[in-house]
């Protein structure tokens, strides 16, 4: 046993090779684990190899563990997790649950676990999954998922899914889940589905696109919706694309909506569809009573069923 202390009021509890170089701190036990000298009230619980270099900080276990922020710091366990500030930076109350190669380099932020994770944003948390990121962004989420991405902005949500990102011109944006799906504009969503962009002001894709870049669902107008569908763009203010396969609204177009299969928006205010199936209409010789102004019927005075609209 070659335990060290070189400070005052410390107590290294047992283990191998543990050095205390500050005042008022511990180590429970373990091997090689280091609490750096000018600090005070810091710990160690148990482990291997871990460093504590912050005020009032502490490693619970696990191996290789750093913090070296400014103070009151934590890291719970796992393996080669850090709380490491950039230069000219401090950081405080910022914790690691677990996992492995975890970094953290702001403050009040937090990794639960996962691997290969960072969180380079302002009260941010990244609950777990593996090599997802934080950058830049203040009160923003990542639950999970691969390789998931938010920088800039803020109050942004990512829940899961792979290479889902949400990018600095967005705030309070989300992406729920799915592959490849982007919201790049304040309070955009895009629910699910793949290679999905939410670019407008405000606009919506629920689900659908695709691999390819003609597969995937572009809602860039502001206020613009897309439900679900392939290779629908809507590029209008306050437009609605409700499904189907190669529909377009154009920025000129307000207020238009499209349903179909390669249907391509020409009026504003206006639905467009592929084709409308009216056999229910109400059929007679005089309009139906009550009807209200705009009611479709059907005359049937004659030899001939003449559609008409009071």
């Amino acid at each position: 046993m070659c335990n060290t202390t070189k400070g005052v009021k410390n107590t290294i509890g047992g283990g191998d090779c543990n050095c205390i170089e500050g005042s008022s701190s511990f180590i429970g036990g373990g091997e090689e684990n280091y609490i750096a000298t000018g600090l005070s009230f810091s710990g160690i619980i148990a482990g291997n190899r871990n460093h504590v270099c912050a005020q009032s900080s502490i490693i619970g276990g696990g191996t290789d563990n750093c913090i070296r922020g400014n103070a009151y710091n934590s890291i719970f366990g796992g393996h080669m997790n850090c709380i490491v500030p950039p230069v000219g930076v401090e950081i405080v109350h910022s914790v690691i649950g677990g996992g492995d190669n975890n970094y953290i380099c702001q403050s009040n932020s937090g990794i639960f676990s996962g691997s290969e994770n960072t969180n380079n944003g302002i009260l941010s948390v990244i609950a777990g999954g593996q090599c997802n990121t934080i950058e830049v962004s203040t009160h923003s989420v990542v639950t999970g998922g691969y390789e998931n991405t938010i920088v800039g902005g803020t109050g942004s949500f990512i829940g899961g899914g792979s290479s889902n990102s949400i990018n600095s011109a967005s705030s309070c944006s989300f992406v729920g889940s799915g592959l490849r799906n982007t919201s790049s504009n304040i309070f955009a969503t895009v629910v699910n589905g793949q290679g999905n962009v939410a670019s407008g002001e405000y606009s919506f894709v629920g689900n659908g696109g695709g691999g390819g870049v003609t597969s995937s669902n572009q809602a860039t107008g502001q206020f613009s919706f897309i439900a679900n569908g392939q290779g629908n763009t809507a590029a209008g203010t306050h437009s609605s694309i409700l499904g189907g396969t190669g529909n377009t609204i154009g920025a000129g177009f307000s207020y238009a909506a499209v349903f179909g299969n390669g249907v391509t928006a020409v009026a504003s205010n206006t639905m467009h569809i592929e084709c409308l199936n009216m056999n229910a209409l109400y059929r007679g010789t005089t309009p139906p009573t009550g009807a209200a102004f705009g009611t479709v019927w059907v005359d049937t005075t004659g030899t001939n069923n003449i559609l008409k609209i009071i």
